[in-house]
């Protein structure tokens, strides 16, 4: 349990999406972020771990999208876990992780939840992403219900990904 009150703990990590997610600024990001950090992307099947991994994903994702930013709706503290309602939106002007820059915009809505350490350090990050939503407002999915295949083949690359996780 974190010796944070709720009030302050949501503060610290409203104030970290600001100053280095919003405002590009990862000089802070040791004090900030555990060095050990964990981090779940549903886009991957391991997560990223470390500061180093961490500051290589923050730099790719602002090369991607120059002008990213989040806007905080809701934060609300329960123990050392934060769980944030957030929108993010941004103008793809780069490529990012093999899928290439397409010049548009996307705005999609995002459930994060993160574990704070006593001393206010993020530990675990935990992103939940509409990924195929974003795919289709950068033109890189097609629009309209996907097909079912695709959705068989969605499922079942998630299903995987949890054997090849729980494996271990």
């Amino acid at each position: 349990m974190s010796a944070i009150l709720p009030d302050e703990l949501r503060a610290i990590v409203v104030d970290t999406v600001e100053r280095i997610w919003n405002g590009n600024d990862w000089s802070t990001a040791a004090d900030t972020y555990a060095e050990d950090v964990i981090v779940h992307v549903p886009f991957q099947v391991e997560p990223l771990r470390g500061l180093d991994e961490f500051r290589t994903f923050h730099q790719e994702l602002h090369h991607a999208f120059p002008d990213w930013n989040a806007t905080v709706h809701r934060a609300v503290a329960d123990g050392d876990i934060v769980a944030m309602q957030w929108t993010i939106r941004g103008t793809n002007h780069g490529s990012l992780r093999g899928l290439p820059a397409t010049g548009r915009t996307f705005e999609t809505h995002e459930a994060v939840f993160v574990r704070v350490l006593p001393d206010g350090r993020g530990a675990e990050f935990w992103f939940y992403v509409d990924e195929f939503g974003i795919a289709r407002q950068l033109g890189l999915a097609p629009s309209g219900p996907p097909p079912k295949a695709l959705i068989y083949a969605m499922l079942l690359a998630r299903r995987l990904r949890r054997r090849a996780t729980s494996a271990r």
